[in-house]
């Protein structure tokens, strides 16, 4: 059984006195982001409050079923089309994803751009799934709500499903932003 070690003397060009105070300096910091995978009820931070909080995801049971919940209830409108408006990551996550998963079972359409004849294209799929008795499920991703594309594209898109779908449009639509982020 083979077990590292390591050594400070054999690998550092650093003094160690110099080493030392910088550990010093960093502890508070390394203490900070260890208490991170904390739950909340074991820790005074909040879940969810700084940037390297995503490394949580893989271990947070609670939100992973909020998601799931979220998905069947979107899914149970057996949706014949997604319509996934944003741009930059919020539309190149879900593409990724969509691509490494290639689930196939239902088309993505991504509304990434202002471009006139893209838009035409998905407002006429849409008005075709409508028309055909079939749903489409909208998704307005931003992480700030501020992207003037992406307000534009949920603000057309959103009033095509009202139009469509009627009283139905908000359950068939889903905002994915940070809490308080002004999308439509």
């Amino acid at each position: 059984e083979s077990i590292m070690h390591y050594s400070y003397k054999e690998v550092s060009q650093i003094d160690r006195a110099v080493f030392d105070a910088l550990r010093m300096r960093l502890e508070p910091e390394r203490q900070r982001l260890a208490r991170i995978l904390i739950p909340p009820s074991e820790s005074s931070i909040n879940w969810y409050d700084t940037p390297e909080s995503f490394v949580r995801l893989p271990y947070d049971t609670a939100y992973g079923a909020l998601i799931d919940g979220a998905a069947a209830a979107l899914l149970s409108h057996d949706p014949a089309a997604v319509v996934v408006c944003g741009i930059g990551g919020s539309h190149l996550g879900t593409a990724a994803v969509s691509q490494f998963l290639k689930s196939g079972q239902r088309p993505l359409i991504f509304a990434d751009t202002v471009d006139t004849d893209l838009l035409n294209n998905i407002v006429a799929s849409i008005r075709g799934y409508a028309r055909a008795g079939r749903t489409v499920i909208l998704l307005i991703i931003s992480k700030s709500g501020a992207t003037i594309e992406t307000r534009a594209n949920a603000a057309l898109l959103y009033g095509l499903m009202e139009e469509c779908y009627q009283s139905r449009a908000p359950e068939l639509t889903r905002v994915i932003a940070d809490y308080g982020a002004p999308i439509i």
